[in-house]
């Protein structure tokens, strides 16, 4: 189907699916509400800028991670829930690495990559084996 549109406009293609997902704006409102609440902390004192970051990206981990297990447990978003746990799992650890010092403990971020592709790795074989 070839997009619509004459010379000089945008193109409209039809969109995959009829309905926006509210699931998604709740947890952006989530996420922005945590990124809000971590700016006012640090800009009225109460945290150092880079506690602030920390801060925040501790939040927009969990917020991600409930938004993977709320997804996995609905059947028909199930497949969007692996990108949002590992991204959760890597923001988790950049918090982990700011609040701790990001010049020595950069390296949590290789190794929560490396423990999110076992953990991928282990569900794919596990549901190999009860496939069979």
């Amino acid at each position: 189907m070839a997009p619509s549109g004459q010379a000089g406009e945008l193109p409209t293609f039809p969109r995959v699916v009829e309905k926006a997902d509210p699931i998604s704006y709740f947890f952006l409102g989530l996420a922005i509400v945590s990124l809000g609440l971590s700016a006012l902390m640090a800009q009225l004192g109460l945290l150092k800028p880079l506690e602030a970051l920390s801060l925040f990206l501790w939040l927009l981990a969990l917020v991600l991670w409930l938004d993977a297990l709320i997804r996995y447990l609905r059947p028909w978003t199930r497949h969007k829930s692996m990108p949002l746990a590992i991204s959760g799992s890597i923001s988790a650890a950049l918090a982990a690495a700011v609040f701790l010092g990001l010049t020595a403990w950069w390296p949590l971020l290789i190794l929560a990559l490396g423990a999110c592709s076992l953990a991928y790795g282990l569900f794919k074989l596990r549901a190999a084996r009860t496939a069979r």
